[in-house]
């Protein structure tokens, strides 16, 4: 994934390339999972490591406390 075009430091291009990160995982992991609930589950599982993989190969400070964030969210609700 390409990302020279952002400043980092930015937290609105942190947030542009975090979206960019999950549209990729998605692109990567999509299975049609939402007519079976095993394929949802392996689609969810595969979206975490491949958006936690992209975000630890980043290394932005921002992206990863953005990341942090989502998850958080995500283990609320």
């Amino acid at each position: 994934m390409h990302y020279e075009d952002l400043d980092l430091s930015r937290p609105e291009d942190a947030r542009r390339l975090y979206g960019r990160i999950k549209r990729a995982a998605r692109t990567v992991c999509d299975n049609h999972p939402s007519s079976d609930i095993k394929r949802l589950n392996e689609y969810e599982k595969c979206l975490g490591k491949a958006m936690t993989e992209a975000v630890e190969k980043v290394q932005s400070e921002q992206v990863t406390a953005i990341h942090r964030a989502h998850n958080q969210r995500l283990a609320k609700s």
